[in-house]
């Protein structure tokens, strides 16, 4: 998630607490279009705030937009089945997984 991109001292972003992980790319993209939590699903056109961000992803990562939205998806699902797991309102990750399948 991006809590763990920090602004290094010499200016440079570092990553921290990398996972090895194998697997799609366009999996990655589904931690961003979850965040801002909690506030991301109060915005009045977040909608189109996540297609601008597919937009802009498709186009700097260079993987199908719908791709991007699909693995987004997944991701937002798979969110909120964590948070059942734990106990956590699950509602959170399903109203984020409902705006993007709408972008698929």
């Amino acid at each position: 998630h991006h809590m763990n991109i920090l602004l290094g001292e010499n200016e440079n972003w570092v990553a921290i607490d990398p996972k090895g992980v194998v697997g799609e790319a366009a999996f990655e993209v589904g931690a961003l279009m979850l965040n801002p939590v909690p506030n991301l699903v109060h915005w009045p056109d977040l909608e189109e705030v996540q297609e601008q961000r597919l937009t802009i992803l498709a186009e700097e990562l260079r993987i199908e937009q719908e791709q991007l939205a699909s693995w987004s998806f997944v991701r937002a699902v798979l969110s909120a089945v964590w948070s059942l797991g734990d106990g956590q309102d699950w509602n959170y990750g399903i109203n984020v997984a409902e705006v993007l399948r709408e972008l698929i």
